[in-house]
C-alpha cells in the first residue's frame, strides 16, 4: 500500500472525479498498485466516510501500437450501460475512473474445475451476443497477422543499442514468423466462419468473481475486436497455464501440466454452444443454478430433446476444430505482442516481453506440427 504522496496528478484527477473527495487529506487516501501489463492500475482507497468508498483507477500505457484506445473506451462503456462490466465514474486522455467491485481474481487452478469451466462458458456466450456499433465486422487475427511486418519490426529491434547477445539471438530465431511463408501458414490456420464480439484477452487476471453472489466478471478490453467464436475459449485454457505474478525474472512462467484434457474442453464447448441458444433469461437463469453447473446430465438430455442431437454434434465438432486452431493463434498472437511491446534497456524489475514473445513461440511451435501432423494440439 502506497501513499497519496507519490501520486499528485493521480490526486487531482480523482477530486475532479468525486466532490464528496475534495475534502479529503491526501494521508487518508491509499493506493495499492494491481497487476496489469499494459496499464497502470490502482484500487484506491479513501479512509473516511465517503461514497464510492473505493475505486479502480487506470492509467493508461504507451501502447497505441497494439490497442484502439477509442474503440477500447467505447467498448468499455457499452459494457457498463449492460451491466456486464463495472461503471465507469469519468475518463479523460490519460486516465478513467472505474467502479471497483469487491471481488477475487479466478485463479488458474480454479478455471478447469467443472463448475468454474461451465460458468465461464456461459459467460462468455453472453458476452458474444453483444452487437458494438461502429465497429468493423473483420477477423482481427487476419488483420493482425497482415498489418504486422513483423520482420520489419524485428531487423528495427535489432539495430537498437541495449539488447544483449542472448536477445538479439532470441529476435533473430523469431524472424521466421515474419516470413512470407509463416505469415502465409498462419492466415490458413485462422477459421474466418462464427464471428463474434470477442474479448481476445481472457486470463485470470482478467476475471473477476464477486462476493458473495460469486458472479463472473470479464474486465479490460484493449483487445475486444470481432474473432472466431473459438478465440476466447482457447485464450482463456492456453492462458492459465501462464502465471504472471511470478516473483522473479522473467516475471512470467508456463505450466503446460494445467491445460486441460479433450474431454474438458468439450464439456465446456458443450455449455458454451448451449448457452449461445439461450435468452438472455434463460441465461441469467443457468448461472444461478448451482445443480446444473455441477451435474451435466441435465445438458446430454436437453441435447437430444431440445437441441437438436445430430445437430449439436456436428456444431460441437465444429467448435471444437475452431478451438485448437484458436490455441494456435493464441500463442502466435503472443508472439506478435511480446516482439511489438519489448525494447532494450528495461530495468530487471520489469516484464520480460521478449522472452515471453520466444517462449511462446516454442509452444506454437510444438502444437503447430502436433496439429499438422495428427489433427489435434492434444497430447
Amino acid at each position: 500500500m502506497e501513499t497519496v504522496s507519490n501520486y499528485t496528478e493521480e490526486f487531482k484527477f480523482l477530486k475532479s472525479c468525486f466532490s464528496n473527495w475534495k475534502d479529503v487529506p491526501e494521508k487518508k487516501i491509499s493506493f495499492q498498485r494491481l497487476n496489469s501489463l499494459s496499464n497502470v492500475i490502482y484500487k484506491v482507497t479513501a479512509d473516511t466516510e465517503v461514497i464510492p468508498k473505493s475505486i479502480i483507477l487506470r492509467k493508461f500505457g504507451k501502447n497505441d501500437t497494439v490497442v484502439d484506445k477509442d474503440k477500447e473506451a467505447k467498448v468499455f462503456d457499452l459494457f457498463a450501460e449492460t451491466g456486464l462490466g463495472p461503471k465507469c465514474y469519468a475518463k479523460n486522455s490519460e486516465y478513467r475512473c472505474e467502479e471497483y467491485l469487491e471481488s477475487d481474481l479466478i485463479k488458474n487452478s480454479q478455471i478447469n474445475e467443472p463448475y468454474w469451466r461451465r460458468k465461464l462458458a456461459i459467460v462468455i456466450a453472453k458476452h458474444h451476443a453483444m452487437s458494438v456499433p461502429g465497429v468493423k465486422r473483420s477477423n482481427v487475427m487476419l488483420e493482425r497477422i497482415k498489418d504486422t511486418n513483423l520482420l520489419e519490426v524485428i531487423n528495427e529491434k535489432c539495430a537498437l543499442d541495449g539488447f544483449s547477445s542472448e536477445q538479439i539471438k532470441m529476435l533473430d530465431e523469431m524472424k521466421l514468423f515474419g516470413s512470407k511463408e509463416e505469415q502465409e501458414l498462419a492466415k490458413t490456420i485462422v477459421p474466418t466462419e462464427n464471428l463474434v464480439f470477442s474479448h481476445n484477452d481472457i486470463h485470470a487476471g482478467n476475471i473477476l468473481i464477486t462476493k458473495p453472489e460469486r458472479k463472473v466478471f470479464l474486465i479490460d478490453y484493449e483487445f475486444c475486436d470481432y474473432n472466431n467464436r473459438a478465440f476466447d475459449g482457447a485464450c482463456l485454457f492456453v492462458t492459465s497455464m501462464l502465471d504472471f505474478e511470478f516473483p522473479s525474472p522473467p516475471y512470467f512462467s508456463i505450466d503446460p501440466k494445467i491445460f486441460p484434457k479433450f474431454e474438458d474442453i468439450t464439456d465446456f464447448a458443450m455449455y458454451y454452444l448451449c448457452a449461445s441458444r439461450l435468452t438472455n433469461k434463460e441465461i441469467e437463469e443457468l448461472e444461478k443454478d448451482e445443480a446444473r453447473l455441477n451435474d451435466n446430465s441435465w445438458l446430454h438430455e436437453k441435447i437430444k430433446s431440445e437441441l437438436n442431437g445430430d445437430g449439436f454434434e456436428t456444431e460441437l465438432k465444429t467448435y471444437l476444430e475452431e478451438f485448437q486452431k484458436c490455441c494456435l493463434l493464441c500463442h502466435y498472437d503472443a508472439i506478435l505482442w511480446g516482439i511489438l511491446m519489448c525494447e532494450p534497456k528495461k530495468e530487471s524489475f520489469c516484464f520480460d516481453y521478449l522472452q515471453y514473445a520466444y517462449d511462446r513461440s516454442k509452444y506454437y511451435l510444438r502444437w503447430r506440427e502436433r496439429f499438422f501432423k495428427g489433427g489435434s494440439i492434444f497430447e
